[in-house]
């Protein structure tokens, strides 16, 4: 605005302090995946904010998730972690569901305003598969070897079990030898049905 004080015009300059300085954001992942029941965080890192807010907009319905380390969402499953001195600002969703699948916008409060889009995937659980042949015979006495490959979210939901029909492999069981590696010593003759 402007005002006049005896004959000589001045302006003002409505803001925050710091506004003159630009805001960047760094370089983090644009896609994250997550596996289903278990926390997802979104990473967003904001260089020159000075007095500048943070927040994070889901960009489906345009709610209004954090503003700075607060919550605006009755969803208590949403949280910002902003680890003191420093420039990151995560969304950390609880327990993530499939509906949370979806594209997240890292806002700062410039005008106008920039945002970082940050893509969530969700999957349902790590999928495992045994690599090799579906069938293999061998003689009896010799040994086997069962490679199980697990591939999906960014941690391992939990412990590789290895089951033949309903039955779940007993690492200790007097019927042959298991190693660390998983490889299972034969003894005597299975037909099929392994299944990590």
């Amino acid at each position: 605005g402007r005002y006049d004080r005896g004959g000589q015009q001045h302006s003002i300059t409505w803001g925050r302090a710091n506004s003159h300085s630009s805001a960047v954001f760094g370089n983090v992942p644009s896609n994250v995946t997550a596996v289903l029941g278990h926390r997802a965080r979104l990473p967003c890192q904001v260089k020159n904010l000075g007095l500048k807010d943070v927040s994070w907009i889901r960009q489906r319905d345009l709610h209004i998730l954090t503003v700075g380390i607060f919550t605006y969402t009755s969803d208590d499953r949403f949280k910002v972690f902003h680890p003191p001195e420093t420039e990151d600002w995560f969304l950390d969703i609880i327990s993530v569901t499939f509906r949370d699948a979806g594209i997240y916008e890292c806002q700062v409060s410039t005008s106008p305003k920039v945002s970082l889009p940050i893509h969530l995937t969700v999957l349902a659980v790590q999928e495992a598969d045994i690599l090799g042949p579906r069938e293999v015979y061998i003689q009896h006495g010799s040994t086997i070897s069962l490679h199980c490959e697990v591939q999906a979210g960014v941690e391992v939901v939990g412990p590789v079990r290895w089951l033949r029909g309903s039955s779940t492999l007993n690492y200790s069981s007097p019927r042959g030898g298991i190693s660390m590696e998983l490889v299972r010593s034969q003894r005597q003759r299975y037909r099929a049905g392994w299944q990590c």
